[in-house]
Formats: C-alpha cells, structure tokens, sequence
C-alpha cells in the first residue's frame, strides 16, 4: 500500500468543518481555504465586507500551504539583480518594498490577533558550495543593497556546513504555517465567515460557482485554489502543467 507523505507542519491537527450543506447565497465566495484564501477573506472582513464563504476540496491548508516553507522573507533566492537588469531599480524597488509590507503585515496579524504560530525574527540567507557561484552571491549583495537593504555577504551561515559565500537578509521571520491558517480560521468564523471543507469547485460562471455539494450564487468570485480553474481571460490554464 502507498503510504501518504505528510508534511511536518501536518503533526497540528487541523479545525473540522462540514461540507456545504445545500444550495446557498453569499456576497463573496473564496475558493481554496489555503493561507491566500483564508487570508483573503480576513482582509476583506477588516475592509468591512460581511456574508463571505470560503470553500475547499479538502481539509483547511491541506494543499499547497500544508508543504510551504516556514519562512516569511523579502528575500527569494537570487532575483533582486536580474530585476534590476530587467526591469530597472525604480521597479524592483517596488518589488522589495511590497515583499517587505508582506512581512509587516504578517508580524501586524500575529500580534493583534494574538496567534500562538512559533513566530520568531531570524536572518534568511542564499548560500553558495562552490566558488563559481560566489560572483552570483555578491552580485545579488550589491542589488540589495541599492535598494536599501542591510543585505551583507558572508562565508559563516548558521548552517553546520562550510560555505564560500552567502547573502545575509536581516530582519526577516518564520512560523509555523499551519498553526497561522488555524488561527486566522477561528477569526474568521467568529466574525461570522462560513467556512466549507470537503466541497469540490467544479465550475463557475458570472455570479456562481457549482461544487458537488450545491451551488454557492455570489456578487463577487475569487479563486484562490493551487490550479486556477475559473480563471478563462489570463488563458493561465495554458501555462500550468499537473504534477
């Protein structure tokens, strides 16, 4: 028998709940209860929008976010560089600021909703092995630190592994992702969000969205499922392949 592969973060047992029950009607219906789903609705419901429904094939972050990484960086291997050189700094600098209003925000929620998820401040760092990686590791040095960062290269990393350079982001975060999405689901339940798991999207059209357990009639549709089916305009179905 095939033995299911579960992610660390999967030891958290994970809130129940039901299935849609039947045929209903919302203002806002998010599909995927995933960390962009449910964190979509709890900005939504700060903005003032009530009456929202989030629903999911399987269990809350039971997909993509159930094997994400713990870390909440503006740091992403080595692209501020090639943005530079592709875009220009003035864009790029838009790029880091954006990553680096994510980690505020992540620190902002944690904080005012008092979320117990192993949130701690940390270093994050790209490293190299061999030294024709190195003019790399010093390249993407010199980017950050033209957009502001405190970014410093380094051969001593935290790892317990020699290294011949790395770059070191200051001031960055990890949690555990899955006590996060549990927090923010009771937030959102309590502010009187409907949360569907165990309720399969299989199709949608203007103002509705049909799942094997009824259809949901919304002003207002977002998808936030791992392969964006609803999703015909961007022709993004294109370009994604199943794995």
């Amino acid at each position: 028998m095939k033995k299911e592969h579960r992610s660390f973060w999967q030891r958290e047992k994970a809130p129940v709940f039901g299935p849609l029950p039947g045929d209903t009607r919302v203002n806002t219906v998010i599909v995927g209860a995933g960390l962009c789903g449910l964190l979509c609705a709890y900005f939504l419901q700060r903005k003032g929008v009530r009456d929202i429904a989030v629903i999911d094939a399987h269990d809350i972050g039971g997909g993509v976010t159930a094997y994400t990484t713990a870390k909440i960086t503006s740091q992403h291997r080595l692209i501020y560089a090639k943005l530079i050189h592709g875009l220009g700094e003035e864009r790029t600098a838009q790029v880091l600021t954006a990553h680096e209003k994510a980690i505020r925000h992540y620190r902002e929620i944690i904080e005012h909703e008092r979320i117990d998820c192993d949130l701690a401040s940390c270093n994050a760092w790209v490293y190299a092995t061999s030294e024709k990686d190195v003019p790399s590791i010093e390249d993407e040095v010199s980017a950050a630190q033209k957009l502001g960062v405190r970014a410093a290269f380094d051969t001593k990393t935290e790892l317990p592994l020699p290294v011949k350079g790395a770059i070191r982001f200051p001031d960055q975060a990890r949690f555990h992702p899955l006590k996060f999405a549990f927090g923010i689901c009771g937030r959102l339940v309590k502010a009187g969000c409907k949360i569907y798991t165990h309720t399969k999207a299989t199709g949608a059209e203007d103002g509705i969205v049909y799942t094997d357990r009824g259809s949901i009639r919304a002003e207002h549709i977002i998808s936030c499922s791992h392969y964006p089916f609803i999703d015909k305009h961007s022709l993004l179905f294109t370009k994604i392949y199943q794995d």
